[in-house]
């Protein structure tokens, strides 16, 4: 896939503000085409092959083509008095015409930025992606209660004797950097160094919701093993595929046999189903909302 059937668009663009129009937008459309299959390639190297490569590709190339396209639409409202002659020049109208081509431009540039961020990145959110809900929150709790007691021991050591380099160095061996260091040091508006009471207020208080939030799923880990050993209901069939209520994900998710069409997916995203690469399956948090909405959309059979 590429951009030539822009190529007359963007000549046309080019035609107020260039000598040779066609050149330039053949040069344009060149230039973006590669883009577009640098980005694809990328996708290849980094998706799994399967409906989610694609789909990014598909998603891709409509997000490029839609700003692609808006910024020569501006373009083609620019006009240069070089081109056109300087006689009654509208220089107040170009003037607002060349600023709305400089925003779509900007735009443009950073669409494609961003695209080429998450299309490399993708890996590290497919490694996210991956863990459960409760390995999440056991990680995130774990770092509060280490950054904790961390806080609390630095505290000790910026308010105890000694001088300020040797708290410098007893603060390294707690992994706290040289400029942090630095900055516990200084005393603040109320004369006091370290960490903030309300800083360590605030990470106690978080400690305790995600103590309650591992416990929330732990339990709900605990009564799906539970259900899976009496051979509770967990799943079901429908014509194309399979509905699964995946109470270890906390997910509702929907298994189709091949590729659903385009109504099914624009069905699934309308009720707030995203596509997950690494399940396989399209799917939404697991709620009594959810277990409804599904088999309305899919009727068991």
């Amino acid at each position: 896939m590429n951009f030539q059937h822009l190529y007359e668009r963007a000549r046309i663009a080019h035609m107020g503000s260039y000598f040779n129009p066609s050149e330039h937008a053949r040069i344009c459309i060149d230039f973006h085409s590669d883009k577009l299959e640098q980005l694809f390639n990328l996708v290849d190297q980094s998706y799994p092959p399967g409906p989610g490569a694609d789909e990014e590709k598909v998603k891709l190339k409509a997000g490029y083509e839609k700003h692609l396209t808006a910024w020569l639409n501006a373009l083609g409202r620019c006009m240069s008095s070089a081109i056109t002659g300087g006689g009654n020049f509208p220089a107040k109208a170009q003037e607002k015409a060349h600023e709305k081509e400089r925003k779509r431009e900007k735009e443009l540039r950073e669409w494609v930025g961003a695209a080429f961020t998450r299309v490399r990145t993708y890996k590290d959110r497919l490694d996210k992606a991956g863990k459960t809900e409760l390995d999440t929150a056991r990680e995130q709790l774990a770092k509060r209660k280490a950054a904790q007691e961390r806080m609390k021991l630095a505290n000790r050591i910026v308010r105890g004797k000694g001088g300020d380099t040797d708290k410098i160095n007893a603060l390294a061996e707690l992994g706290i950097n040289a400029a942090l260091a630095k900055e516990l040091l200084t005393p603040d508006e109320l004369g006091e160094r370290g960490y903030a009471a309300f800083q360590i207020k605030n990470n106690a208080a978080n400690i305790k919701r995600l103590e309650q939030r591992v416990q929330e799923l732990e339990n709900k880990e605990a009564a799906a093993t539970a259900d899976k050993a009496a051979g509770a209901f967990t799943e079901y069939t429908f014509q194309d595929g399979v509905v699964v209520f995946n109470t270890l994900e906390d997910r509702v998710q929907v298994l189709f046999e091949g590729r659903p069409d385009d109504d099914v997916r624009s069905a699934l995203k309308s009720n707030g189903y995203k596509w997950s690469p690494n399940a396989g399956a399209w799917q939404r948090k697991l709620t009594e909302a959810a277990k409804y909405n599904v088999q309305q959309l899919f009727k068991p059979i």
